[in-house]
């Protein structure tokens, strides 16, 4: 359990400095018509509320990270030397372990997506006047079992990521933590974000829809590169956020050991 910490530590960095990008991210993910650039998205956000609104829902994604990393790194340490039994190769273990890791990370982290992405989306801004109002309001009309929405997309989306983060860090071990991580993390999104975009669209309005079934639809609708919506932040957010939260994660952990 020594991984507690030093995930909470990381989750709280990642979160305080990456909420920005996460917010643009999600609403271009969200938006079915042609998207603005980054610069344009943000400053339509400045316009709608301040250096505030940047931060809308803020206080659940960074419990969203703090719970996702937390549980992330502590699977991931508790189960890499059993996985090392199996498995030779050390980009693989650290590969197979990740994907394991992000199965409890995505089961836990469900329901604060969900009320982050009603937080952060455009339609919902009159809605809720809070994360909490969210949550209540969530529970009163739509029921607990919507908590859940997007629970496999998220598993797809995290397993991914995470699988190919850890491989990826593997692998690029001679580079100093923050540059491997940056790399990592950016890296992964190119293979994960369909799924990411499916996740936060499931989120915002849950439809029973499968995530198969789904994928097609958006790429029938609004073209295949529409499972792409998003990306460029994405890569940002998810490249500074690998970055933080490794570098911050392994310096406590050092600091603890001391």
């Amino acid at each position: 359990m020594e991984a507690v910490i030093p995930g909470i530590a990381a989750g709280v960095a990642e979160a305080a400095l990456v909420q920005p990008l996460d917010l643009i991210k999600t609403r271009f993910q969200l938006n079915t018509k042609k998207n603005s650039s980054i610069l344009r998205s943000a400053a339509s956000i400045y316009r709608e509320g301040g250096l505030s609104r940047f931060y809308r829902g803020g206080g659940v994604e960074i419990a969203s990270i703090v719970v996702a990393r937390s549980t992330c790194f502590i699977v991931f340490d508790s189960l890499k030397a059993t996985v090392g039994t199996f498995i030779e190769n050390d980009v693989a273990v650290s590969g197979a372990t990740g994907v394991l890791a992000a199965i409890p990370e995505a089961v836990v982290v469900t329901p604060f997506q969900v009320v982050k992405i009603r937080m952060q989306s455009k339609e919902c801004v009159g809605r809720y006047s809070s994360s909490s109002h969210c949550f209540r309001s969530i529970l009163k009309d739509e029921g607990w079992l919507t908590l859940s929405s997007g629970l496999t997309a998220t598993m797809f989306r995290n397993g991914i990521w995470t699988g190919i983060y850890f491989a990826t860090m593997s692998h690029l071990s001679i580079f100093p933590t923050a540059v491997s991580g940056f790399l990592a993390g950016s890296f992964a999104c190119l293979f994960n974000t369909p799924f990411d975009v499916v996740k936060s669209r499931l989120q915002l309005a849950p439809s029973g829809s499968t995530v198969p079934s789904l994928l097609l639809s958006i790429s029938k609708s609004e073209g295949i590169l529409s499972l792409y919506k998003g990306l460029l932040p994405k890569l940002l957010r998810m490249g500074v956020g690998g970055s933080i939260s490794i570098t911050v994660f392994t310096s406590v952990k050092s600091l603890m050991t001391v």
